[in-house]
């Protein structure tokens, strides 16, 4: 899978009444075999919907016996429903399901939280997935040393030498036009936030250097800064 599925419904239903098997089996809901009274029966939804055929090939293939019901996509979720006779099939594709879709990356990134049925009806099992507070906590903390990163490189290296890292590996520097020294910290932020108007004018403002005397972007014009060879 190019993309992570996210399960956000996992429900595990035993022993269903006639009822509920017919309601399953409808022809507006079913696309596979009908179940009947007493099957038991598993409903997952994950999104994008795409992912859900996925889904079927991992519960197919690990239990062959199992039959798949409904099976509807949509463009964010797409919903599978499976039943057998035996509930330890359903039980096993359940779980063939959950590792397949990498349950492991699931702890780090999702928490999930099940609740069990135990009443006179046994319903089964509901599970539901959101992120976790270490997913959480890795994704602010990337965004955090990538800000960092940036305004050292861009900031600080490039301010105080005059070349970025990848400035300084094609051998050439930012200098002030007027004094020929690197422009310090803050103008170099400055210049670096000037290179949006380069970008906005569908980044013609970064071809300027092919035909302008000096070579500058607009961003350098503004800046009155100037590239140099090292």
């Amino acid at each position: 899978m190019t993309k992570a599925a996210e399960l956000r419904v996992y429900l595990l239903v035993r022993d269903l009444q006639p009822q509920f098997a017919a309601y399953l089996g409808t022809p507006t809901r079913a696309r596979g075999y009908p179940p009947i009274e007493g099957d038991h029966a598993l409903i997952v939804e994950v999104a994008p919907g795409l992912a859900i055929e996925r889904i079927i090939d991992l519960a197919l293939k690990s239990v062959p016996d199992i039959e798949p019901g409904i099976h509807f996509v949509e463009r964010q979720f797409g919903v599978l429903e499976v039943h057998a006779r035996d509930a330890d099939l359903v039980q096993r594709a359940g779980q063939a399901i959950l590792e397949g879709i990498g349950y492991g990356l699931l702890l780090g990134t999702g928490e999930t939280q099940c609740i069990s049925q135990t009443s006179e009806y046994d319903a089964g099992e509901f599970c539901t997935t959101g992120s976790s507070t270490l997913g959480l906590a890795s994704l602010i903390i990337t965004w955090l040393l990538s800000i960092a990163y940036l305004v050292w490189n861009y900031g600080y290296r490039q301010g105080t030498t005059g070349s970025s890292i990848g400035k300084s590996i094609m051998k050439f520097k930012v200098v002030s036009e007027k004094t020929g020294q690197p422009i310090g910290f803050g103008m170099s932020i400055v210049r670096q936030l000037a290179h949006i108007i380069d970008g906005a004018i569908c980044y013609i403002g970064y071809l300027f250097p092919l035909w302008d005397a000096k070579r500058q972007t607009i961003a350098d014009k503004i800046m009155t800064t100037i590239c140099l060879p090292i």
